[in-house]
């Protein structure tokens, strides 16, 4: 599941797997900021349910979170966590 919240200044986007076994949120930018710079997308969360680490399953939420940043107005392949 993919769900995607625009807000006033950053696009939100949380992203689970079909099974609920983990799940990922991240925030697109839509402004330059004195800290991070102009950031592609930033990881907010990740989290695995204990039983299903170490099986890919977050190496797949990273997978997706990179092609939504990709198609929300990422410009690079830059992801910072």
């Amino acid at each position: 599941m993919i769900q995607k919240q625009t807000w006033k200044d950053e696009i939100r986007i949380l992203i689970t797997d079909e099974e609920n076994h983990g799940s990922v949120q991240i925030s697109i930018p839509l402004y330059v900021s004195d800290i991070f710079g102009k950031a592609d997308a930033l990881i907010y969360a990740l989290w695995v349910d204990v039983v299903y680490r170490r099986n890919g399953v977050a190496q797949r939420l990273l997978q997706l979170a990179e092609q939504q940043a990709k198609l929300n107005g990422g410009e690079e392949n830059r992801i910072g966590i």
